[in-house]
């Protein structure tokens, strides 16, 4: 049986800092936005956290 491998698509510091500020301004909950992204939600949590301190945008929670 053949099983489908997604390839692992490396995001930039750019890419991940407009995840986090699409996110924060999208009103969708954490799941929802990542798979509608194609997004890792722990990843989104991770980088939501490195950006907290560094740039200006609404603080908010992602549960995954």
């Amino acid at each position: 049986m053949e099983t489908k491998r997604s390839r692992r698509i490396r995001h930039s510091r750019q890419d991940w800092q407009g995840f986090v500020s699409e996110f924060l301004t999208s009103g969708q909950d954490c799941k929802s936005f990542c798979r509608d992204k194609g997004l890792n939600p722990s990843r989104l949590i991770r980088w939501q956290g490195v950006f907290r301190n560094g740039i200006s945008l609404p603080s908010a929670r992602c549960n995954p």
